[in-house]
């Protein structure tokens, strides 16, 4: 901003970012402008820009309770950082600032869309006194900056450090006054640890220490009495023995301390987490993302399953004494649903494969003698099915109609696998063609000239993901919409990468593009 003179006065620099046209690709895209794009993406939202859960349905996490599913929809303006030169403080100058950065995104975002406005308030460290403390500035100007940010609407995101503004006049946050806005539980004095208390804590959080070295520290340190208030001694984060003990996938102590002290599993660090919740936030942050220095890399389509000691710990946690096969796969592989077949494969994502399955099957069956086989590989509406595929089968279907039909009739036992509730792996689709004992056996035709189940799944997977709603354009839940929403919700729905990996296949990923513009 600038005086009629033409001096600069105050900057403010925003962020329009497009969320609708970049859901398949959120998280990378945010990963690429700044730091401070990476760090709102990665705290409040999941891969496809939804807002995390926890912040709307956490008892404690979801804060005020203003913000919902909501935040899922829209595009963001996300204002980075504002300032106003000091001569000209208290003036009004941010207050004018926010309304003009409001007002332009207003003239880009079409009113049917809309948009939100977010802010992460903080403090100016070049406005630090060299002579004072950090925490002593910090104390006097963060209150000075919560305080601007409610009073131009902007209300806090459950119990995070972001702030959020909609121009919807009903929303609860525009119900919400400034006073009754969440604001973290102040400590009214730091939390003071005893030297063998810390001593504790130091040893449970070193790895180079064993489990069963850990156990007997506990022991001789701990007072024989469970009801002793040092079992629920704390840190200065508020983490318990036990929050320590399970981050570290430590089974032996956290199977002590829930025996000795079972009322701590109940315990809330600062963070309002319970040591079962923050292993399990841990857990997911780890298959969302990894860091390495200042670099973060999007992991979800190359997660895996979580490792035997977390799994482990969970089930402790849970007071799961034994574990069977499928609650193992479960706990392995995030399932939340409780239906997913080998812990992965959630009913959600086994529909849209089996209907992409079905129609590949009817479409291709369809034209199989009614065009020639270039046209039906190259030229029909299809024709981006078949990009994935490698050069030499797209040749031979062109020129082989027995490979035609190999590969139509292989989307079928696809789909007939899914509809006798198996996982697709190669061995179970190949049981599927056996059992039918097709004739002619166009099928294997088609394997033994140098076709796949391979080839044949990374299509269905492809065509599956390119029509999710939140991977893709949509156009699966346009058609399907009641099937859909008569089948239970899982963390595993929208993971297409992970489950074509997990049954064997390319693990496929949404095409990445940048929609974000500076304002």
């Amino acid at each position: 901003m600038s005086t009629q003179g033409q001096q600069s006065i105050g900057r403010c620099f925003a962020s329009l970012i497009r969320r609708g046209q970049m859901s398949h690709s959120f998280l990378i895209n945010l990963d690429e402008p700044s730091l401070e794009t990476a760090n709102l993406s990665f705290t409040l939202f999941d891969r496809y820009g939804r807002l995390e859960a926890e912040y709307y349905e956490h008892d404690f996490r979801k804060g005020s309770g203003v913000w919902g599913k909501e935040l899922d929809h829209g595009d963001i303006l996300f204002i980075e950082s504002i300032r106003v030169d000091r001569d000209w403080r208290r003036q009004g100058i941010a207050t004018k600032m926010v309304t003009a950065a409001l007002e332009k995104t207003r003239g880009k975002v079409p009113s049917e869309r809309g948009f939100f406005a977010m802010v992460n308030p903080g403090v100016l460290h070049s406005e630090q006194n060299e002579a004072e403390e950090f925490g002593s500035f910090f104390q006097r100007e963060m209150p000075i900056a919560l305080s601007f940010w409610r009073s131009a609407g902007f209300r806090r995101i459950g119990a995070s450090s972001y702030f959020a503004f909609t121009d919807k006049p009903d929303h609860p946050s525009r119900l919400l006054g400034p006073a009754q806005d969440w604001n973290k539980p102040s400590r009214s004095h730091e939390i003071h640890v005893s030297a063998d208390i810390k001593a504790l804590f130091d040893k449970l959080s070193d790895f180079t220490i064993e489990d069963v070295q850990c156990v007997n520290l506990l022991l001789m340190g701990l007072p024989n009495d469970p009801k002793d208030p040092k079992w629920l001694s704390v840190d200065e984060r508020g983490d318990t023995f036990l929050h320590i003990a399970a981050m570290r996938f430590r089974l032996g102590p956290v199977r002590l301390l829930l025996s000795k002290a079972p009322q701590v599993g109940a315990t809330r660090n600062h963070e309002g987490y319970t040591a079962l919740e923050a292993l399990r936030i841990q857990l997911e942050r780890r298959r969302k993302r990894v860091a390495h220095g200042n670099t973060v890399y999007v992991m979800s389509d190359q997660f895996r399953g979580f490792h035997n000691p977390s799994i482990a710990c969970l089930a402790a946690l849970q007071n799961i004494e034994a574990l069977d096969l499928f609650t193992l796969s479960a706990q392995a592989y995030g399932c939340t649903c409780g239906r997913c077949l080998g812990g992965f494969l959630s009913p959600r994502m086994r529909f849209a494969l089996m209907c992409q399955a079905e129609m590949h099957f009817e479409e291709f069956k369809m034209f199989i003698n009614e065009i020639d086989g270039s046209l039906w590989v190259d030229g029909y509406n299809y024709s981006t099915a078949f990009t994935k595929l490698p050069d030499h089968i797209r040749e031979n279907l062109k020129t082989n109609k027995e490979m035609r039909q190999g590969f139509t009739n292989l989307c079928d036992h696809f789909a007939a696998c899914l509809r006798r509730n198996r996982v697709p792996l190669v061995g179970e689709i190949n049981q599927v063609l056996e059992q039918r004992q097709e004739w002619p056996p166009v099928t294997q035709t088609f394997l033994n000239r140098g076709g796949s189940v391979a080839s044949v799944a990374n299509v269905i997977f492809q065509a599956a993901m390119e029509q999710d709603e939140w991977a893709g354009d949509g156009t699966h839940r346009e058609i399907f919409e009641e099937n859909i929403d008569q089948l239970p919700v899982c963390r595993n729905d929208h993971e297409f990468g992970f489950v074509s990996g997990m049954c064997g296949y390319e693990r496929i990923a949404p095409d990445s593009s940048r929609f974000i513009s500076r304002l």
